[in-house]
């Protein structure tokens, strides 16, 4: 066998693509993700092109539940199940500028937790994916996230934004819960 010396450029290259190929492994197989496991803040992407709005919010279970584990008692189970049950109603997490007359047309939202028959590795994470299609977007001037209403556990929100007015990011909280796009 033979062992690739430190100063070796050939060397160091391989090693190089064979990080970056297990790094890209990890993110196609769904155990790496672009976004940090943090608790009290959690991150969303907002884009706005023609008449459809997306929204995707992800973060640590812990922001949604008391818990980011299996459920171990009654009372886990059925704050899950309550979650689960909010989430079908996209009002609980995003409420576009009414005047836009935005219509949710797809709503998803996945969790380790929410499979129960399959044993949740470390801490779980909640992604949910939104698309609305707005019949007046020009009147889209703001999104209220009303994840961060109702004592909840998230503290912060991180949003980047891309629609017809450009690019930027912006750090949402349970005081300014509000996303103004113009």
């Amino acid at each position: 066998m033979r062992v690739l010396a430190k100063s070796s450029f050939p060397g160091r290259l391989l090693l190089a693509g064979v990080s970056l190929t297990v790094s890209c492994l990890a993110l196609a197989d769904g155990r790496g993700h672009s976004h940090a496991h943090a608790h009290g803040q959690a991150a969303a992407e907002v884009s706005l092109q023609g008449k459809v709005l997306k929204v995707e919010i992800h973060g640590a279970m812990d922001n949604f539940l008391s818990f980011e584990h299996e459920p171990k008692t009654d009372a886990q189970r059925a704050q899950l199940k309550a979650l689960q049950d909010h989430l079908k109603d996209a009002a609980w997490l995003v409420v576009p500028a009414a005047q836009a007359q935005c219509k949710v047309t797809s709503l998803k939202a996945e969790s380790a937790l929410f499979d129960l028959g399959k044993p949740v590795a470390g801490h779980a994470d909640l992604k949910v994916d939104l698309v609305f299609e707005c019949a007046n977007p020009s009147a889209l001037t703001s999104l209220r996230f009303t994840s961060l209403d109702k004592g909840r556990r998230m503290k912060k929100l991180m949003v980047e934004t891309v629609g017809p007015s450009g690019q930027k990011a912006v750090t949402l909280t349970q005081a300014k819960p509000v996303l103004e796009l113009k």
